[in-house]
């Protein structure tokens, strides 16, 4: 469980974390479940970097009602 709260009126921009990233078993249908849900995917496909981890990451980004950035990532 994540919890989060906000005390004052949101900036509705990007603030001092960067993004938040939540491991998935699965990037393909998560992105396909993102997709159908209508989010706001930010580069509109599944990115990887090879040299993370051990064998590299599949990763998209999703911005949240805040316009704070949501990673959904699988370890490969």
């Amino acid at each position: 469980m994540i919890e989060t709260w906000e005390g004052d009126q949101p900036a509705l921009q990007a603030g001092a974390i960067n993004h938040v990233s939540l491991n998935t078993t699965d990037v393909d249908a998560t992105y396909a479940a993102a997709k159908a849900q209508g989010l706001n995917i930010v580069e509109n496909e599944i990115q990887s970097i090879p040299s993370f981890w051990d064998h590299g990451i599949r990763f998209f980004n999703i911005l949240g009602p805040n316009h704070e950035t949501i990673e959904f990532c699988q370890k490969l």
